[in-house]
C-alpha cells in the first residue's frame, strides 16, 4: 500500500496513464489507504475529452488511435467501476458502467475485423510489443456481458492471438516475454521509454474472471442493449 500511495498528489503524462492513477487511488480508497477523490475523477473526466464516438478514443490530444483503445481505454475504466461500485463513488460507478459497456460493444463491432485469419492483431500503432494484450477487449466484453459477438467468435479471436504468438517463439525458450513482435527485438518502435514493456501483457488474465458458460455458451445475464454510445 505504501508503494502505491506514491501516486497520490502526483500528475501523470496526459494520455492513458491518467487512468493508472484513477484505478490505483480507487483501490487505495477501497482498502482504507490514502487517496484524493479529485485525482480519481480527473482521469475519468480527462478521458471524456478524447472520446471520438462509436467506441473509439484518441490517446491524448494528438489523435493517436491504435491498440491503446483495446488494452487501456476499454480495460481500465470498466476495471475502475468494479472496484468503485461498493464504495463512496458507487452511484457514479453504476452510471458510468452502462456508458462504458455500451462503448465497448460499439468498439468490438469494429475491432473484431482487425484480427487476421492467422490470429494476428493488426500490426499498426505503438507498443506492439504488448502483443496478445490486444485480446483484452474480447474478454472484457464477456466479463461485463456487453459483447455484440457470439461467444465462440470472442474465444476464437482471443485464443487465435495467443496461438499466433505462441507459434512465433513467444514466450522465448526461457519462458520469458521479451520486447519485440515475433522474437526479441530492440528495434520494435515504442513511444515510451519504459524498460519493461512485457508488464503490459498480463492484462489478458481478465479471461480468468469470466463466468462459466451455460449450455448455449453464455452466462444467463442481461445483455447490453444500448444502441448508442455517445456517453
Amino acid at each position: 500500500m505504501d508503494w502505491l500511495a506514491g501516486f497520490v498528489g502526483r500528475h501523470t503524462w496526459p494520455n492513458n496513464w491518467v487512468l493508472f492513477q484513477t484505478v490505483v487511488e480507487e483501490f487505495l480508497a477501497s482498502v482504507g489507504g490514502p487517496y484524493h477523490e479529485s485525482e480519481i475523477l480527473r482521469g475519468l473526466e480527462t478521458m471524456e475529452q478524447w472520446y471520438l464516438g462509436n467506441g473509439w478514443y484518441t490517446d491524448g490530444a494528438d489523435r493517436r488511435v491504435d491498440h491503446y483503445n483495446a488494452w487501456a481505454f476499454h480495460f481500465y475504466p470498466l476495471l475502475w467501476t468494479r472496484i468503485a461500485e461498493t464504495g463512496d463513488r458507487a452511484d457514479l460507478a453504476v452510471a458510468l458502467k452502462d456508458t462504458y459497456r455500451a462503448r465497448l460493444r460499439f468498439f468490438l463491432t469494429d475491432y473484431v475485423h482487425l484480427v487476421g485469419g492467422d490470429g494476428a492483431p493488426m500490426h499498426q500503432g505503438r507498443s506492439l510489443t504488448y502483443r496478445f494484450a490486444a485480446s483484452v477487449p474480447f474478454w472484457m466484453g464477456e466479463l461485463f456481458d456487453c459483447s455484440p459477438l457470439r461467444p465462440g467468435v470472442s474465444r476464437r479471436a482471443a485464443s487465435g492471438m495467443l496461438r499466433y504468438f505462441a507459434g512465433h517463439s513467444v514466450p522465448d525458450g526461457r519462458g520469458l516475454l521479451t520486447s519485440g513482435w515475433h522474437r526479441s527485438s530492440c528495434r520494435r518502435p515504442r513511444s515510451t521509454r519504459a524498460r519493461h514493456p512485457p508488464t503490459g501483457r498480463p492484462r489478458p488474465s481478465a479471461a480468468s474472471s469470466c463466468p462459466a458458460p451455460t449450455r448455449r455458451g453464455r452466462p444467463p445475464k442481461n445483455r447490453c442493449r444500448s444502441r448508442r454510445a455517445t456517453g
